[in-house]
């Protein structure tokens, strides 16, 4: 990654805290009854969608598995 989309430990550490009040408050309440039920959690997917979890770790440079744009 270039220096352009590197992130700050700051910055890095305010994205895990929401995530882990995201998990606390969203998701720990209602998992088990999930996992229960064997039933995919549509909203919770979305959720994680809307807060960007989803390829939040390929470098933008890779269009999609692996190759490049």
């Amino acid at each position: 990654m270039d220096g352009a989309s590197a992130i700050t430990e700051a910055d890095e550490r305010a994205l895990l805290d929401s995530i882990d009040k995201w998990l606390e408050k969203k998701v720990a309440p209602i998992a088990a009854a999930f996992e229960d039920a064997d039933e995919y959690p549509h909203e919770l997917v979305a959720d994680m969608c809307e807060m960007g979890l989803f390829g939040a770790l390929i470098d933008p440079e890779w269009a999609a598995w692996g190759s490049r744009r």
